[in-house]
C-alpha cells in the first residue's frame, strides 16, 4: 500500500545503498511533495502500486502496449523501457518505441494507448511472441487469443486478461538522435541507426483487478 511504501522509504533512507531506496525514492518523493492536478480518478496509492508492480517486470519480461484505432487496426508490442513520474503537474509515463516497429506508425496515427500488465508466468509465451512478431504481417490478437475490451478514458482497447491497465494519452513525442547521446549508449543500442521515439503520455486512468 501507499503508506507501507512511504514507511519503507523512510526506513531505507538511512542506508542509501539499499536498492529499494535507490530505485524508488526519487519517484515517490515527487508524489509526496509535488502538487499533482487532474488526479480525480487516480489516487496516489493506485499510482504507486502500478509503478511498483510494473517495475518488477521491466526490462524483462515486460508489459504489453496496445495501440491503434479500434475500428481499423490495433496492435500489441512488448516493451521494457519506461518511466513513471510527474510532469507538467500531471501523472505521466514515458515509453520508448523504436521507429522501425509497427506500433510506432500506429501511435503516429492515434496517440492514445494502454499499458497492460500480464502475469509474467502465465503469459510468458505471449510476451515473447508480441516482442518478436510484427503486427504489420499478422494479427497478434489472433496469434495470442487475447481479448480486447473497451477502455474507460481512451478510445483504444485494453486487455481483459490484464491484471493492471494504465490508460494513456500522448502529450509529447520526439525521436532520440545521435547528437546528444553518449558514445557508450550510441554504440551499445543504436549501432544500426534504429532509434527510439520518446513518448511522454498523461495517465488518465488505472484499472486493477
Amino acid at each position: 500500500t501507499y503508506n507501507k511504501i512511504i514507511y519503507n522509504l523512510k526506513k531505507s533512507k538511512k542506508n542509501k545503498k539499499n536498492n529499494f531506496y535507490k530505485s524508488n525514492y526519487f519517484i515517490y518523493s515527487l508524489l509526496i511533495y509535488t502538487r499533482v492536478e487532474n488526479m480525480e480518478s487516480i489516487s496516489k496509492e493506485n499510482f504507486c502500486n502500478a509503478f511498483e508492480k510494473i517495475l518488477k517486470v521491466t526490462p524483462a519480461p515486460g508489459i504489453l502496449l496496445l495501440s491503434g484505432v479500434p475500428d481499423k487496426k490495433e496492435n500489441l508490442i512488448t516493451i521494457g523501457w519506461l518511466q513513471f513520474g510527474v510532469l507538467w503537474n500531471l501523472p505521466t509515463v514515458n515509453v520508448f518505441i523504436r521507429k522501425s516497429r509497427y506500433s510506432s506508425k500506429l501511435l503516429s496515427e492515434n496517440g492514445e494507448f494502454t499499458l497492460n500488465y500480464m502475469d509474467p508466468v502465465l503469459f510468458k509465451d505471449v510476451l515473447s511472441k508480441c516482442a518478436n512478431m510484427s503486427g504489420s504481417y499478422c494479427d497478434k490478437f489472433t496469434e495470442t487469443s487475447l481479448t480486447k475490451i473497451r477502455s474507460k478514458t481512451v478510445g483504444v482497447s485494453s486487455l481483459a486478461e490484464a491484471q493492471l491497465v494504465v490508460e494513456c494519452k500522448t502529450l509529447f513525442r520526439n525521436q532520440i538522435g545521435p547528437d546528444n547521446l553518449s558514445d557508450i549508449v550510441l554504440n551499445k543500442y543504436y549501432s544500426d541507426g534504429d532509434y527510439h521515439d520518446l513518448i511522454i503520455a498523461q495517465i488518465t486512468n488505472i484499472r486493477e483487478k
